[in-house]
């Protein structure tokens, strides 16, 4: 048997009590799940409602929770149960009879060469539910990665909820850490098979994972059906993964598929397209003749800012993203920088490309170009104004002393320590004033803090501290994030149903009266 000998999962019974206020999936009532499990191609057909219950009472299917009047409540992971148990049973012979007429007892000679008792049909919906429970319990670590979104509840703080989450997360893998990767893994094998069965299409596979979730969702029929089934198998997978640091076959195909040495890097641009999602869509989308060039243009302000994000995306174009270098030229006004700023914006409006545009608040002349495009309507996209500038917006005064005497450190001769010594003279409040600071105790000569080696280390401060002191997030991991989630946006809604505040520059929804079409 593909399924045997798996531990009892519900004896973590201090982590089963967390999945209340942690789980990323509503729990469905016996009708809700029904009509899911034959929505995603699951032949329910003759299965009643009320039927689920008594597979329950039989042993044969585990429940997730139950109402206060006692009626059982599901996961959507429960319909592997459901259709291991609808496999395993003759329905083909009646489809349209009940269950309850006991046609339980007409199973198929290949499930385990004789028809079964109850005893041992038992046996089998509880090796099928231990691999739904290790799922489900998986489920708050790394739903969020698979649908790019995370379901916070709203009854604990955020703090709160960052503390629960990182506990749950620690102990669940040290639980994942008392298991046997051998025989889960030849339960992934198993989980990617049955997916396969239910829908051949491994290519499409690929595209739909790496799609918007909501799409994903909208989904029916047996593709739907085996995308839930490749899903239960990738939360597995990157729970053993993550426990044992080793790397596991990805939920495309089958486990008897056999690729060519390098062809995935040649397809996907990678080996481990699942990995990094966003990495993939472009190479994909490529495959399927979707390939439309970038998605985002992202304005930054100067050689700081450039290279900064040019460190934290490492690779800009594979997130369909084309960062342009300002250099400062629209405050100095220098070779008609405005007009060419403004003939770039509507080049991106023509080609339906986002237009991101991130500068300092300090200089008067960014508020005035950006406030006339608002007023003529020629911006689609985010605006980002650092106050008062791109350092000090990000980092605090102390954060950025660190930086600059690390900067120096990673020069070959050199140390920072001359900068940390002095970190208490430091009274800069603006990123001028700091470079002024900083060439006047750094050991190096040369030295300024306007260059490409400053931006690179402000961006890997920021990824390993993706927090400032006062435990918010630094506005640059915002804007990575929403660059990075471009290729997700839809243009033609964004364009006709948003614009900016024309004194904050934030964000808002298009009044209702003079919405556009695309």
């Amino acid at each position: 048997m593909e399924y045997q000998g798996l531990p009892d999962i519900r004896t973590q019974v201090e982590l089963w009590n967390q999945l209340a206020i942690l789980r990323q999936n509503s729990l469905l009532n016996e009708s809700s799940f029904l009509s899911f499990a034959q929505d995603r191609g699951i032949p329910v057909v003759g299965v009643v409602e009320g039927e689920p219950g008594q597979f329950v009472n039989r042993g044969w299917l585990g429940r997730d929770d139950c109402e206060e009047d006692g009626s059982h409540l599901f996961h959507p992971f429960r319909i592997f149960a459901i259709y291991r148990i609808l496999e395993a049973c003759d329905l083909r012979i009646a489809r349209c009879a009940s269950l309850r007429a006991d046609s339980y007892l007409r199973l198929t000679k290949r499930c385990l060469g004789e028809i079964p008792t109850d005893d041992e049909f038992r046996k089998l919906g509880a090796e099928w539910n231990r691999v739904v429970d290790l799922a489900v319990l998986l489920e708050p670590v790394y739903w969020p990665r698979i649908v790019e979104k995370q379901r916070s509840p709203l009854v604990i703080d955020e703090k709160q909820l960052r503390k629960l989450q990182g506990d749950f997360r620690a102990q669940t893998l040290e639980f994942v850490k008392t298991l046997d990767p051998h025989k889960w893994r030849r339960v992934h094998e198993c989980l990617r098979l049955d997916a396969w069965r239910l829908d051949k299409n491994a290519y499409l596979y690929i595209l739909l994972r790496v799609a918007d979730w909501h799409e994903r969702q909208a989904l029916k029929g047996p593709l739907s059906g085996a995308l839930w089934l490749r899903h239960m198998a990738e939360v597995i997978r990157r729970g053993f993964e993550e426990a044992f640091a080793e790397s596991w076959p990805e939920e495309y195909g089958h486990g008897g598929d056999h690729w060519y040495p390098g062809a995935k890097q040649r397809i996907f641009a990678t080996e481990r397209p699942l990995d990094n999602a966003i990495r993939t869509k472009p190479s994909v989308a490529h495959k399927f003749g979707l390939f439309t060039g970038s998605s985002v243009r992202w304005y930054v302000e100067g050689d700081t800012e450039y290279f900064a994000f040019l460190e934290a995306l490492s690779e800009p174009e594979v997130f369909g993203i084309e960062l342009v270098n300002l250099k400062g030229e629209i405050v100095n006004n220098q070779s008609n920088a405005a007009m060419k700023f403004e003939h770039m914006l509507a080049d991106d409006r023509r080609s339906r490309r986002f237009s991101m545009v991130s500068i300092d608040r300090d200089v008067q002349q960014n508020e005035r170009f950006l406030r006339r495009q608002i007023q003529e309507d020629s911006l689609v996209g985010l605006i980002s104004l650092h106050e008062p500038d791109f350092e000090f917006a990000n980092f605090s005064r102390q954060e950025l002393v660190e930086i600059a005497a690390r900067m120096d450190d990673s020069k070959e001769g050199f140390s920072g320590d001359a900068v940390r010594e002095k970190r208490s003279e430091c009274a800069a409040t603006t990123a001028r004033e700091l470079d002024s600071w900083y060439k006047s105790v750094s050991a190096r000569s040369p030295a300024n803090l306007k260059c490409g080696d400053w931006g690179r280390e402000l961006a890997r401060f920021s990824r390993n501290h993706p927090f400032r002191e006062d435990g918010s997030e630094r506005p640059m991991v915002n804007q990575v994030r929403a660059a990075t989630f471009g290729w997700s946006v839809g243009y033609r809604s964004h364009y006709k149903y948003y614009t900016f505040d024309p004194e904050t520059f934030a964000l808002i929804e298009r009044p209702q009266m003079v919405k556009r079409d695309p």
